[in-house]
């Protein structure tokens, strides 16, 4: 039995058909941040990149936006996004927390991935996350990772730093920052069965606190694989230096 009627209205589904207009707007309650009010509006810019502009409103904290650019070319792809918090009634300062993920294949073999994250103050996810993977994000990653595949090899370069968030952790607990590393791995096929297999890798290690500096590890390797069927042996002989 019907109770209530409501008019019709359509709303754009990024996934499906690309028009703009808003989404369905949410409403929630939270006692660290009050009456939350998001009403996002999604913008199809162009068919291969659009913008989702997210205005919000935290009834203990103020007045803020959210932005989602999301992009895709022959061979990039990627979003960026922040959150901005113009004001904090509570702490009186500026709030924000910018995401950067990007991907291009510059060749079938030659692929370079961005992952980045910035947090405007140590206490962001204390104050805004929400449940247990929201308040408990002790660092945020931040690294370009470059890969390069050939015949039977791969080549892998990164940098890599972090944000630490939780400044409870003490200092020796944290992680590393890779300033670069460099690694390479590879397997060649012999005769007779045997192949040839070689890793190696150079990271400077960098951290405020604790030791310091760089470290080269590398492993020759060279096995004969002997197979049938319900059985695998496979003989090796290995060298390996740091």
């Amino acid at each position: 039995m019907p109770i209530a009627h409501f008019p019709y209205f359509s709303t754009p589904d990024p996934t499906v058909k690309r028009k703009s207009g808003w989404l369905m707007p949410v409403f929630m309650n939270s006692t660290k941040l009050g009456f939350v009010t998001q009403a996002p509006y999604f913008w199809a810019l162009a068919p291969n990149y659009d913008l989702t502009l997210t205005p919000f409103l935290l009834s203990r904290r103020g007045f803020g936006v959210g932005v989602d650019y999301r992009y895709l070319t022959e061979r990039s792809q990627g979003k960026i996004g922040t959150d901005y918090l113009p004001g904090d009634d509570l702490s009186n300062s500026d709030r924000r927390l910018s995401t950067i993920t990007h991907q291009t294949d510059f060749t079938d073999s030659l692929r370079l991935d961005a992952d980045l994250a910035d947090a405007s103050d140590s206490r962001y996810f204390e104050d805004f996350g929400l449940g247990p993977d929201g308040t408990s994000i002790t660092f945020l990653d931040r690294q370009m990772h470059l890969t390069w595949l050939g015949d039977g090899w791969r080549l892998d370069g990164r940098v890599q730093d972090y944000q630490v968030i939780d400044l409870t952790v003490e200092a020796l607990d944290r992680p590393y920052s890779r300033l670069p590393q460099v690694a390479f791995t590879g397997l060649w096929p012999l005769p007779a069965g045997f192949e040839a297999s070689f890793d190696a890798e150079t990271v400077w290690f960098e951290r405020e606190t604790g030791v310091t500096g760089l470290r080269g590890d590398a492993m020759p390797r060279i096995a004969w694989g002997l197979r049938g069927a319900g059985y695998h042996l496979e003989p090796s002989a290995a060298w390996r230096v740091t």
